[in-house]
């Protein structure tokens, strides 16, 4: 089962490995790519795939009638974004602040046909890469969770098994996972503090794979983010906004405190005006 981690992470060093083209997304079912600047999708018999770059929001359904042995799944960046500081100033990432969120829901039948098991499996991969300055290095996160269900000859529920492979490299954080079982479960990639010097660029991948096999289905989804410090802006490859990509908001004592300096400065300068008025009609 590490080989489902393994062809993640392959991917995701792939993807990386050739940033003479900007970013670009995928969705694969079986053997068949489908690949996009933007968007990707596939859908067909027992299969309905995702990929959208702008919003970060990648997608797999697979459903998989008895006796399939296996309906395998993948969809997230053919090529990386890239990122860099053209701000000519340092910019400090919080840990946390590149994230992501993996949610899966697994859906399974009895036997039929001499079938006595379905089993159901998702996984998962976060990858930066720093290219450049004090801060450069590779960050990786992945995990993968698999469920086996396993029914009685007259189709009534023996028992189930599970494993859940998380794992961490380069000072990423392991994976965290919550609400695990036979339904599925939700987990959560978190990068570390990063620095990007000026001039530095960081490179960004995500993978989500979702496999069904012999009557059961597989629903995942994910949400990506991407938080910046206030007022900061790192131009990208990808040529419009990516609504997953913010700033850390400024809080609400700051802005009251900004425009009470605004307003007293108004102020000021209304009562200078008025004075330089009353001096020249003296004159």
């Amino acid at each position: 089962m590490m080989n489902r981690i393994q062809t993640l992470v392959a991917g995701l060093l792939l993807s990386v490995s050739c940033v003479v083209q900007a970013a670009a997304v995928y969705v694969q079912h079986q053997g068949d790519v489908t690949q996009g600047a933007l968007l990707a999708f596939d859908s067909g018999a027992g299969y309905s795939l995702n990929a959208d770059l702008a919003t970060g929001s990648f997608t797999i359904f697979a459903d998989a009638s008895p006796g399939v042995p296996i309906n395998n799944n993948f969809s997230g960046f053919f090529r990386p974004v890239e990122f860099t500081n053209a701000t000519g100033a340092p910019v400090k990432i919080d840990a946390g602040n590149i994230n992501a969120s993996v949610h899966a829901s697994f859906f399974h039948g009895p036997s039929i046909g001499g079938q006595h098991s379905t089993n159901m499996r998702t996984s998962g991969s976060l990858f930066v890469r720093i290219l450049g300055g004090a801060g450069q290095g590779d960050f990786l996160t992945n995990f993968q969770y698999q469920v086996s269900v396993f029914y009685n000859p007259d189709g009534s529920l023996n028992h189930f098994d599970s494993e859940y492979l998380p794992g961490a490299t380069h000072g990423a954080s392991v994976v965290t996972g919550a609400g695990t079982g036979i339904g599925g479960g939700n987990f959560h990639f978190a990068m570390p503090a990063l620095l990007l010097d000026s001039g530095a660029r960081l490179q960004l991948s995500f993978q989500l794979g979702g496999d069904a096999a012999d009557s059961s289905s597989t629903n995942v989804f994910n949400t990506l983010s991407f938080v910046l410090p206030s007022g900061v802006v790192l131009s990208n490859d990808v040529g419009v906004p990516l609504a997953w990509v913010s700033n850390v908001p400024v809080p609400a004592g700051v802005w009251l405190f900004g425009s009470a300096l605004s307003f007293l400065g108004g102020v000021a300068r209304a009562r200078r005006a008025r004075r330089a008025s009353s001096a020249m009609r003296i004159r």
